[in-house]
């Protein structure tokens, strides 16, 4: 059991709005958090799973068996297997618009869930489970973590061999039912599977349909639509690349970064740290677990892009707030980094005098005036003051 960041994000939520929406893939830790919220309040709280026929069978006459039960805070989970319910809502809570009547949990995006065609728009907000941070480990060996990822069945399992079985399973799943489920679809298992399994490979470079489109024998507008569909179940991350009106040569594709660092060195058929070591993958796997520790943690009212140009000026992740610069960051797999020439260009493009360095476990430190060395969880600490 951890204690998720997204706790104190829902419990202010229920008090301000009648539905509160918690996104997330699947088997990221969704319900085991509702749950924890809501301990001790049996009585208070009703609890709908739809993936079970009997829940949804309670929600025939959903208008009727929701009205009866006003009383209790109404937990549905798995919404985007009954698609009606976001219209079934709407009526509701416009008569009753109390605070903390509804919690959905999902693992679609919702806008890409077939037969979602009204809107909630501020009915609901949205907070999206992110697999567990090391934050909300408390880990002492972050190297492990950034192997295992931060999927809860994977931290907790027995061995290499259990947690191996288990992310066979979880792609499996996803791969053979999960997505054409979620958004009323029939793709291909077999064209799912070999994106992924390439998307793995690519981890953290440009995005390029083409090269895909011809891999996998499909148009590109056929692989611009999987990629659509995997991010929208939480299974990767599209990040866009910083455009502003500088007067350069910006590169324009997005980067394209697996969500888990546990299901990419499962994909590289990786046992231990120390294969992932010696690894071609090793790189871009730290810059992605980075990554994705940042979004975790990012402060309100925050965005993330990278930076790159087509004369060698760049840097992995650019931090912003509007349109001032807070950080431009690289993710270095070293205690003992050292800036480039394109990151020191990227600087001077940007304008920016924080850069920073991001490693496992070094000391924190000054390398050049502009430029600071950091380990990530020091580097967290101090964004989340931001």
């Amino acid at each position: 059991m951890f204690k998720r960041c997204a706790n104190l994000i829902i419990m202010e939520d229920l008090r301000d709005f009648p539905i509160v929406t918690i996104l997330g893939a699947r088997q990221v830790g969704k319900t085991t958090l509702v749950k924890q919220l809501f301990e001790g309040q049996v009585n208070e709280i009703l609890f709908l799973d739809l993936e079970k026929d009997a829940d949804r069978n309670r929600l025939s006459d959903p208008e009727l068996f929701l009205t009866a039960n006003a009383d209790k805070t109404i937990v549905i989970d798995e919404a985007q297997v009954m698609p009606d319910i976001f219209r079934i809502l709407r009526p509701i809570v416009d008569e009753n618009p109390a605070p903390g009547k509804f919690l959905l949990l999902g693992s679609a995006t919702p806008s890409l869930v077939k037969g979602v065609s009204e809107s909630l728009a501020g009915r609901t907000s949205y907070v999206h489970v992110h697999p567990l941070s090391v934050f909300e480990t408390q880990t002492k060996d972050l190297l492990q973590q950034w192997f295992t990822g931060g999927y809860p069945k994977s931290i907790n399992a027995s061995g290499p061999r259990a947690r191996q079985r288990w992310f066979s399973g979880y792609i499996d799943s996803y791969v053979n039912t999960d997505i054409n489920a979620m958004f009323g679809l029939n793709l291909s298992p077999v064209v799912i599977r070999k994106m992924w399994q390439m998307l793995a490979h690519q981890h953290g470079n440009l995005w390029n349909a083409e090269t895909f489109s011809r891999s996998l024998g499909v148009s590109g507008t056929t692989v611009n639509r999987y990629l659509e569909y995997l991010q929208a179940a939480f299974l990767l991350t599209v990040l866009q690349p910083w455009h502003s009106n500088m007067k350069k040569r910006l590169v324009k594709s997005p980067k394209v970064y697996l969500n888990d660092s546990g299901i990419l060195h499962h994909f590289h058929a990786l046992t231990n740290v120390d294969n992932l070591f010696g690894h071609p993958i090793c790189g871009a796997s730290w810059e992605g677990f980075v990554f994705h520790e940042i979004v975790k943690n990012l402060p309100e009212n925050c965005m993330m892009y990278f930076y790159r140009t087509q004369n060698g000026a760049e840097c992995d992740f650019i931090i912003t707030r509007g349109d001032k610069i807070l950080a431009a960051c690289d993710a270095k797999l070293s205690n003992s980094p050292k800036t480039t020439r394109g990151f020191m260009q990227s600087l001077e493009d940007l304008n920016t005098q924080s850069g920073w360095l991001i490693t496992p476990s070094s000391e924190s430190y000054h390398i050049h005036p502009q430029v600071r060395v950091s380990c990530l969880s020091d580097f967290i600490s101090k964004m989340k003051q931001w």
